[in-house]
C-alpha cells in the first residue's frame, strides 16, 4: 500500500507521498498480507512544464516499470500545452502506441473472471430456463452501466454519445469527465477492429462455457450465441476491479490560471491491446483535496468517525430511529469537513504543503500501530505548484 494526497485551492496545489513500497499475497481467506516492503518515488515531475504525477497501485504494467513509461513520455513533450486535460490527453495517445511487451500471463486472468459471470446464467437457466434469454441481455446491460468503459474500446464513441444525452446535470464531476471522454473519442487515432482480441476472448468465453454448464457450446442455440454475442464485446470493452496503475495527472496548462486533476488507471493487457479507464476529472472547485491510495486513517479524522465502527452502530439501531441517526450523522460530517474546506481555501502553499504532509503521516502512523510489516511509512515527498 502507499498513501498518496493533494490538497489545493485555487492559490496551487501541494502533493504529498511516502515512499513505502509493499508487496503482498493474499492468504487462505484472501486477505493480502504483507510479505516485505521497498523503497520507490512516487511523484514525477515533468520538466519545462507544470504539471506532476503520482503514481499508486501496480508498480509495472507488462513488465515495464510504470514510472519508466512516465518518463520516457515525458521526454517527448515540446513547448506546454495551453490546459491540462491535453497532457492528459497526449499520454493516452502515447500509451496506446508505447508498444510494451506482451504480457504472456494476460490470459490466465479471463477465466477468473469469466467463470463467475457464467456460473450467474446457469443459477438464472436452472432456475428459469425460458427466461434466460432475457436475463443474460438485463445482466449484461447492467454491469456495462455499473463498470467503467476502457478508453481504448471501440464502443467509446458510443457510450459517451448515450451518457451525454442522458446527463442533464449542469457543470459537474461526472459531465467533465464525459466531456473529456467525448474529446478524447474524437481525437485518439483510430482503433482498429480488435479482432485478434475478440478471438482470444471468444475462445475463452467457449471454454469456460462448456467447463460450467458441462455440455457443448452450440452457436445455433439462442442464448448460447447471445452469450457470445454479448459477453465478448462487454469483456473487451469493460475491464473489471483487478490490478491496476493509477496515475494522478495534476497542475497547469499554459492558459489556466487554476489547477485541475484528471485520474487515469491503467491495467496489464495482450501486445497492441491497451487498457486503461478514466476514473476522475476535477478542480477545486469540486474538492478540496484527493487521495490515490490508502484513506482509513485521514477519512476518519475529517468525518470524526470509523467508517466501520459507524456502520455496526447503525445496524444496532431500530428501523425506526436508523435513519433519522444516519441523517444527523451525514449533517455532522458535512458541517465538519465543510468548515476544514473553508479554511484551505485561504491557505498558502506552504500551508497546503504541511496539510498534505500531515495527511501522509497520520496513514504512516495507522499503518505502523496497526499492521505487522506497515505497509506506508519512510520519508515524505512533496511537490508544489503555484502559478
Amino acid at each position: 500500500m502507499t498513501a498518496i494526497f493533494m490538497v489545493w485551492n485555487t492559490t496551487g496545489f501541494a502533493l504529498a507521498a511516502d515512499e513505502s513500497v509493499s508487496i503482498t499475497e493474499p492468504d487462505n481467506q484472501g486477505i493480502n498480507q504483507t510479505l516485505w516492503t521497498d523503497t520507490a518515488e512516487k511523484i514525477i515531475e515533468i520538466p519545462g512544464h507544470k504539471i506532476a504525477v503520482a503514481t499508486a497501485g501496480l508498480a509495472t504494467i507488462n513488465l515495464i516499470p510504470i514510472n519508466a513509461i512516465l518518463n520516457k513520455w515525458g521526454k517527448t513533450l515540446g513547448e506546454p500545452f495551453p490546459r491540462m486535460g491535453d497532457y492528459a490527453l497526449n499520454f493516452l495517445e502515447f500509451y496506446k502506441n508505447a508498444g510494451l511487451p506482451n504480457l504472456e500471463t494476460f490470459e490466465d486472468t479471463l477465466p477468473t473472471r469469466i467463470r463467475p459471470i457464467l456460473m450467474n446464467f446457469k443459477d438464472e437457466l436452472e432456475r428459469n430456463s425460458e427466461n434466460i434469454s432475457l436475463y443474460i441481455i438485463e445482466m449484461i446491460n447492467l454491469w456495462r452501466g455499473l463498470e467503467p468503459i476502457n478508453v481504448y474500446g471501440n464502443e467509446l464513441p458510443q457510450y459517451v454519445k448515450h451518457a451525454l444525452l442522458s446527463d442533464e446535470t449542469e457543470d459537474s464531476e461526472p459531465l467533465r469527465k464525459l466531456k473529456f471522454l467525448e474529446e478524447w473519442a474524437q481525437s485518439r487515432s483510430e482503433i482498429e477492429n480488435p479482432v485478434e482480441m475478440v478471438a482470444i476472448y471468444g475462445n475463452h468465453v467457449r471454454t469456460s462455457f462448456e467447463d460450467v454448464f458441462n455440455f457443448e457450446f452450440d452457436e445455433n442455440i439462442d442464448w448460447h450465441a447471445l452469450i457470445m454475442e454479448l459477453l465478448v464485446p462487454y469483456l473487451f470493452n469493460h475491464p473489471d476491479a483487478e490490478k491496476l496503475a493509477r496515475l494522478l495527472f495534476v497542475g497547469y496548462g499554459e492558459d489556466e490560471w487554476i489547477p485541475s486533476a484528471i485520474k487515469i488507471e491503467l491495467r496489464p493487457h495482450a501486445a497492441n491491446s491497451p487498457r486503461a479507464t478514466l476514473a476522475k476529472v476535477t478542480t477545486p472547485e469540486f474538492v478540496w483535496y484527493e487521495d490515490l491510495a490508502q484513506n482509513e486513517q485521514v477519512e476518519m479524522f475529517l468525518r470524526g468517525i470509523d467508517g466501520a465502527y459507524k456502520d455496526e452502530l447503525l445496524q444496532n439501531i431500530s428501523d425506526k430511529k436508523r435513519a433519522e441517526f444516519g441523517e444527523k450523522l451525514f449533517e455532522i460530517e458535512k458541517n465538519r469537513i465543510a468548515k476544514m474546506r473553508e479554511k484551505v481555501g485561504q491557505l498558502s502553499i506552504s500551508k497546503l504543503e504541511f496539510v498534505a504532509r500531515s495527511f501522509v503521516e497520520m496513514e504512516s502512523l495507522g499503518s505502523f500501530l496497526v499492521e505487522y510489516l506497515p505497509s506506508v511509512g519512510g520519508n515524505i515527498k512533496i511537490v508544489s505548484m503555484t502559478r
